[in-house]
């Protein structure tokens, strides 16, 4: 494992942080055992954000519709 040491400077204070990760070559063996796993979840997270935004766009416009719908059959129930 390699380690990183990091300075932080919060509200004044010197703060030293060590962060371990892995090595290069654990990265590597990784990868071959796994896969490219990464890149996998982050396909999966363009389309969720991608039918996010579809049903955020459409899902309002649908509701306006059916309650136009409803407003206008009421009109007609009461008209009669």
């Amino acid at each position: 494992m390699d380690t990183l040491t990091l300075h932080q400077n919060v509200d004044g204070y010197h703060k030293q942080a060590a962060l371990n990760g892995l090595s290069a070559d654990q990265v590597l063996e990784r990868r071959a055992e796994f896969g490219d796993f990464i890149n996998m979840i982050k396909g999966i997270t363009r389309w969720n954000d991608n039918f996010t935004t579809i049903l955020t766009n459409t899902l309002p416009t649908i509701l306006d519709s059916i309650c136009e719908a409803i407003h206008t059959a009421r009109l007609r129930v009461f008209q009669m």
